[in-house]
This record gives C-alpha cells, sequence and structure tokens, in this order.
C-alpha cells in the first residue's frame, strides 16, 4: 500500500496514481491461499496505469498472510471460490 488508507483510495476525488507494480512488497499468499477482495467503486478491479487490473485483499484466511494489499487479477494466479 502506499500512505493511503483503502477508504482514502476509494474516494472519487482521489488522483493516486495506481503503479501497484511499483509498490512495496509487503508479503506473498501462498497458492492455494484463500483471501477475501474488497471490490472497486468501478468494477471489482483496480487498474494500474498500465491498464491491468488487480484486486484488493482486504483479509487473508491464513495465519501471518499478507492482507492490506493488492494482487494481480489474473486467471493464471486468482481463481473465485
Amino acid at each position: 500500500m502506499t500512505n493511503s488508507s483503502f477508504e482514502e483510495l476509494m474516494r472519487a476525488e482521489n488522483r493516486t496514481p495506481f503503479e501497484f507494480f511499483n509498490w512495496s512488497l509487503v508479503g506473498v499468499l501462498k497458492q492455494g491461499q484463500r483471501f477475501e477482495s474488497f471490490p472497486s467503486n468501478a468494477a471489482g478491479t483496480f487498474n494500474d496505469t498500465r491498464g491491468l487490473p488487480w484486486l484488493f485483499v482486504g483479509k487473508s484466511y491464513a495465519a501471518g498472510a499478507a492482507q492490506g494489499c493488492f494482487v494481480r487479477a489474473n486467471s493464471q494466479f486468482v481463481k473465485p471460490v
């Protein structure tokens, strides 16, 4: 995450460029690990400055797992359950 909270990122007047690929790595979600995503106001995903979709990981169901971060919304890596 940036220095902004999720709520700040969601504000309509927010002008923070979504350059997720340049943000610091905060953790790793392991294969098969479940998490809950909080969708954007627009379409469920957040598009970065390259137009690629990302999901916000609001809650993770494994102890010590990353949360409060973004993951690429790519069907090779993320599948809905």
